[in-house]
């Protein structure tokens, strides 16, 4: 199509981890799952960002058939998330859901508002994969166990730099994303659809690849192991990060694990190899070199710093909201 390689790269690890869900996993101090919340940035139509995500989705939303049988995807696909509850109830009903946001304001403007602001921190606690996830409100008290959240999303350069704050950054939502930046692809008048046969022969290579494991935490090669030790000595003694770069790169080693998982399923390797942990952490690097120039930008409005500071105000600030009710009613 139109979208640029690394949108559909992206779509792809993202779609492919999604599928595996909670069965594989590695061990680092914690156990890490192959989750992603992958989010591409990019001009507003020409770059075909959303193209790329429903050519993907098609792995998951279409029955598959192969001799005779029906395969049908476990992964939930859901547009929408409306509230904190809204994503607890989602994943109690559908534990293994994919989160397709085409238009990545619309979450960030809901935690914006007072009656929907915990959805970050909902999203932040399922990027974790915790073993339960609930939203105890007194009403209708919900509980998730075992979630699994993957997120697809959208968005301009020009819109996520309006939208992030300086709180985005520092509690952890957004290093939490896989930046995908990409501009336009050349032009092509009539992009094939993607044969269903194709379709169907990526879907079962993914599924495959998975039941060839069953569930399993994935061991690493001594290879793997030393490239490891000498990339995380490397990263984590880098200097002249500021607090932002700081708080934007904390979660890359997370992520760059993430990735090798996926690569070393879909090799159905019987451990995670140097060549998978490289692949993980050159996505990373490379995400961050796209997304690190777009930093200064975000938050740098006055407007949105003083809607930032009157947030974190608002929250941190016990009694404040019956002030506010006291001086409307004056």
């Amino acid at each position: 199509t139109e979208a640029v390689p690394a949108f559909h790269l992206g779509c792809a690890v993202t779609v492919a981890g999604s599928l595996m869900g909670r069965r594989i996993a590695v061990e680092c101090g914690e156990v890490v799952y192959p989750n992603l919340f992958t989010l591409l940035v990019g001009a507003s139509g020409a770059s075909r960002k959303d193209t790329a995500i429903r050519r993907s989705l098609r792995l998951i939303s279409d029955s598959h058939l192969l001799s005779g049988q029906v395969n049908v995807s476990e992964v939930t696909i859901a547009t929408d998330v409306a509230s904190s509850e809204g994503v607890v109830r989602q994943l109690s009903e559908k534990p293994n859901t994919l989160l397709y946001l085409t238009e990545f304001s619309k979450v960030v403007n809901n935690s914006r508002r007072e009656g929907t602001k915990t959805i970050t921190n909902t999203l932040m606690q399922a990027w974790d994969t915790p073993v339960v996830m609930q939203n105890m409100t007194k009403a209708a008290p919900i509980e998730a166990r075992f979630p699994y959240l993957s997120i697809l999303g959208a968005t301009q350069p020009e819109i996520l730099a309006d939208l992030m704050t300086d709180t985005d950054i520092h509690s952890g939502f957004a290093n939490r994303f896989l930046f995908v930046c990409g501009g336009v692809g050349p032009a092509n008048p009539w992009p094939p659809a993607l044969p269903k046969s194709e379709s169907t022969r990526l879907y079962l290579d993914i599924v495959d690849a998975v039941k060839h494991y069953g569930e399993m935490i994935l061991g690493r090669t001594d290879a793997a192991t030393a490239y490891w030790e000498e990339w995380y000595r490397s990263f984590h003694g880098a200097a002249n990060r500021d607090a932002e770069e700081a708080a934007m790169v904390t979660r890359h080693p997370a992520m760059a694990l993430k990735l090798a998982l996926i690569y070393a399923v879909l090799d159905r390797a019987p451990k995670i190899d140097r060549c998978h942990l490289e692949t993980g952490v050159a996505v990373v690097e490379w995400s961050w070199a796209n997304i690190k120039p777009m930093l200064p930008s975000w938050g740098g409005s006055i407007d949105n710093k003083i809607q930032a500071k009157i947030v974190d105000t608002r929250k941190t600030t016990p009694g404040l909201r019956s002030l506010e009710k006291a001086a409307v009613r004056a």
